[in-house]
């Protein structure tokens, strides 16, 4: 067993006899040390939140800090999974124009839901789950072996199917067919593989993947967040669902689904902003060259 996951889950078990209230109680604490300590991803959010959004250095420190606790409230919740008997996720976590989800369905050729790193969209997927839908999510190798089994082995315990990103693509491709609902995080830097579109006023590499897998399945495009309510909970928010070409140019196309995507990632970061990752090198890759060295971020 890998002392990492050894680590995890006997944390995970401790979380999970205590109260919810406790629970998050410590994420805060988590939270707070991730700023204290995080120097140069402190920097890098407040940054950003300058330079993204047009606001003042106290501003965005302000933001910036909440944006930590809610990462530290986000980590315990996830290892708190064990503990979510599906009457606390039905209460914790609601759902908000599901109606939007039924209508994607109702294409059969499955949904792709677009998301980032922003809110717990790991309880989102379990509620998701738990709401009939059949779940699936093509889910980044995590950096620690033992971080990577503790959270597909919790993913899989509330339902949802995991694909790592490779040969398991395949796979992803064939459950979306089936009408399967595919979830994606398409907000990090997708380096010389993405596509340039504007995001808070600067050309970012965006991953192309829900795009393109939207108009291989011939499916919809749901854009769907989760939000933190200020005692304890969450809703979750979907848009109306996004319709592609597949019959225009596959390039033109991915490019048209891959903005209007982008802008509804963007009016839900605006409108919480934190509760996106700040800190992420966002804006790296350099839209004339294509790389990455040397580029401020």
């Amino acid at each position: 067993m890998h002392w990492q996951y050894f680590l995890l889950k006997q944390f995970s078990a401790l979380l999970c006899v205590l109260p919810y209230p406790v629970v998050l109680w410590l994420g805060s604490g988590i939270g707070f040390l991730h700023w204290a300590l995080g120097r140069s991803q402190r920097r890098r959010a407040i940054s950003q939140l300058q330079e993204r959004l047009g606001i003042a250095p106290k501003e965005a420190a302000a933001i910036a800090r909440r944006m930590f606790g809610n990462i530290g409230r986000t980590l315990v919740e996830v290892l708190y999974i064990p503990a979510l008997t599906p009457e606390k996720l039905q209460r914790w976590v609601t759902i908000e124009n599901l109606h939007y989800m039924t209508e994607a369905l109702s294409h059969g050729r499955g949904v792709v839901i677009l998301t980032a790193h922003f809110g717990n969209w790991e309880w989102m997927a379990a509620r998701l789950v738990q709401a009939g839908l059949p779940m699936a999510a093509v889910a980044e190798t995590q950096p620690g072996p033992g971080l990577d089994r503790l959270l597909n082995e919790y993913r899989e315990k509330v339902g949802l199917a995991p694909y790592a990103k490779g040969n398991a693509l395949v796979a992803a491709m064939k459950a979306l067919k089936k009408g399967n609902v595919l979830g994606f995080l398409a907000d990090q830097d997708a380096k010389a593989s993405g596509v340039f579109v504007e995001f808070f006023g600067r050309p970012a590499s965006t991953p192309q993947g829900p795009a393109l897998f939207a108009l291989r399945a011939g499916a919809p495009v749901v854009p769907a967040f989760i939000v933190r309510q200020p005692k304890r909970g969450h809703r979750i928010l979907l848009s109306p669902p996004l319709y592609g070409n597949a019959t225009a140019d596959p390039a033109t196309e991915i490019l048209n689904l891959t903005e209007a995507m982008t802008k509804v990632m963007e009016s839900r970061i605006r409108r919480y902003p934190d509760h996106w990752w700040w800190f992420q090198r966002r804006w790296i890759t350099d839209p004339k060259t294509g790389e990455t060295d040397g580029v401020k971020t």
